[in-house]
């Protein structure tokens, strides 16, 4: 089955695996991208936006700046004498109330997602680089399988395979 499957073409998954790495970090990339791209849209006001979270009063004054509350407008009408008449006021934007909050979860969700893509990013090229990690990995999994055979294992299978392996072992149910 598997394992003469594995030992039969060593090094198959090799090519998967690395693309698989490369789409982590294409996967970064794009969540860093689309954090510069919404600090455009949003004035090069998003970056800072959620680094005064611990400061109320800063955060408050931040949120002000981005999305105010209260702004001045101006509105022509139709005058007693019809012809249009422009006069100017105070005008409130409650949508920014919202706004605001909407868009300090999506800073921290970014900032949450390029994190835990960083850290993956190196596990798995730590993964790729040391052998020996991997049979660790492996060894903690299956505590039942005695250290010479897992070491034969690691020692035969390329990343690629360690890959198909740990894939194949979070989606079995062993009963």
């Amino acid at each position: 089955g598997l394992a003469n499957f594995i030992t039969n073409n060593a090094k198959w998954y090799d090519y998967c695996a690395l693309r698989l790495l490369v789409f982590q970090a294409l996967c970064l990339i794009f969540t860093i991208g689309q954090l510069y791209l919404m600090d455009l849209v949003l004035g090069n006001q998003f970056l800072h936006l959620g680094t005064h979270v611990l400061d109320w009063d800063a955060m408050d004054k931040a949120m002000e700046v981005v999305f105010p509350l209260v702004v001045s407008c101006g509105m022509n009408y139709i005058g007693p004498s019809g012809e249009p008449q422009a006069t100017s006021g105070m005008c409130t934007l409650p949508i920014n109330i919202v706004n605001e909050k909407i868009y300090l979860i999506i800073w921290l969700w970014y900032l949450v997602m390029i994190i835990v893509s960083v850290f993956t990013l190196l596990w798995h090229i730590t993964l790729l680089a040391a052998p020996y990690l991997r049979q660790l990995n492996i060894h903690k999994s299956c505590k039942n399988l005695p250290a010479h055979q897992i070491k034969g294992l690691v020692r035969r299978c390329a990343y690629g395979d360690y890959v198909l392996l740990r894939t194949l072992a979070k989606n079995i149910v062993s009963t």
